[in-house]
């Protein structure tokens, strides 16, 4: 099990970059990636789990009921649900992100260069290349619904994927996914030794809410993978933005719902501002590690609502964020009420502020918003032996 350490970089919501003044939903690059692929011997076994899910019959000792909805039953500091309504918001946030990235994931070439089948070492011209080819390794983490992993593993058919998580939201698409595709049940915060130097790629995204340090987390995911591998991670913010800066919670029901949400994720110990500091984590731990390879990072931008005027394809296209930016923010203000329940907040109190933001959510939808959320991306190989 790791030990984790202590770090004290808390980001408050009202600690707001400034907005891009371009209506580009990606903006904000950092360094690019210096890629590193080649080949290396040896196969890699498909290493265990903590628990493999099985069937239906394994669902109810893996959650538990907390005020209504269903969460996991293994890490308590995870506070968001995993029923069948989060699932639903969880799909609607893996297509709002793909779209804006045009792709499952960032720096396609490098990531592509990472799943290309290798060759394993010594190489014999008498045997068929084929029967020679290590096949490539790809572990999701907080792989939610599955969708993520599934369509990953239907573009890269040669590539085994793995897809981790702390319930079994994915049990609909495990029951459907393809022969390269596998779910476990893992609590990935408890370190991952059973997986170390395994993977080609590693992807990490909206896990920071359950995970209490999260750079320790990240020097985990990097031990799991082999040399020339990529680490991707991708957090949201909980802290809404304008034209202007950073919106105030006493202007924004919205807002407030998500200030509250990120006081009573605080205090309970979660990295939810994990996404600020993912780019720096990462350089800082390429540093100490003796890394030379570049951190790549940049800042998704995405409209809350469909409320930018023109009908030029930008414009068109950031709408189409923003209408399912609206939906996921719509189910995740339900998501977080057994957060805020827990935290003290008064149930009809609660009830007024999400009729509120629902409010403020629909008006957004007949073009009189303006609010922005940030999705923050940070991409990396591992250092060289």
């Amino acid at each position: 099990m790791t030990s984790y350490r202590t770090h004290d970089d808390h980001i408050s919501p009202t600690n707001s970059p400034s907005p891009s003044p371009s209506l580009s939903p990606q903006v904000e690059y950092d360094d690019m990636i210096q890629d590193d692929d080649g080949y290396y011997d040896s196969d890699v076994e498909r290493a265990p789990s903590v628990y493999s899910y099985a069937s239906s019959r394994d669902g109810p000792r893996l959650v538990r009921e907390v005020h209504g909805r269903v969460c996991n039953a293994q890490n308590e500091l995870y506070a968001l649900p995993a029923d069948e309504e989060e699932c639903t918001r969880i799909s609607t946030q893996h297509l709002m992100l793909k779209l804006a990235l045009s792709s499952n994931y960032p720096a396609p070439q490098l990531v592509k260069d990472a799943l290309r089948p290798a060759m394993s070492k010594p190489f014999f011209p008498g045997l068929p290349r084929r029967t020679q080819e290590r096949r490539r390794q790809l572990l999701d983490c907080g792989t939610g619904a599955g969708e993520w992993a599934v369509e990953m593993a239907l573009e890269f058919p040669e590539v085994d994927v793995v897809g981790v998580d702390l319930a079994p939201q994915f049990r609909k698409k495990a029951a459907n996914a393809p022969k390269n595709c596998r779910f476990e049940i893992d609590d990935v915060t408890l370190g991952m030794p059973h997986f170390k130097g395994t993977f080609d790629v590693v992807h990490s995204r909206s896990i920071g809410n359950g995970v209490q340090d999260f750079p320790a987390y990240i020097e985990d995911l990097l031990l799991t993978l082999r040399p020339g591998g990529i680490l991707i991670m991708c957090e949201g913010d909980l802290q809404l933005l304008s034209n202007s800066g950073p919106v105030d919670p006493l202007l924004s029901p919205l807002q407030r719902l998500l200030s509250a949400a990120y006081g009573a994720l605080k205090a309970k110990g979660s990295t939810v501002d994990a996404g600020r500091g993912l780019a720096k984590w990462l350089k800082a731990l390429q540093g100490r590690r003796g890394g030379t390879s570049a951190v790549g990072s940049h800042v998704v931008w995405v409209p809350v609502g469909g409320w930018l005027p023109g009908t030029d394809p930008q414009s068109q296209h950031l709408n189409n964020l923003g209408h399912l930016m609206a939906q996921d923010c719509q189910l995740f203000l339900r998501s977080l009420r057994p957060t805020l329940l827990e935290a003290g907040y008064d149930p009809l109190l609660l009830d007024s502020w999400v009729l509120e933001a629902e409010s403020e959510l629909a008006r957004a939808e007949r073009g009189e918003g303006g609010l922005w959320c940030l999705w923050h991306y940070a991409y990396v190989p591992p250092p060289q032996p």
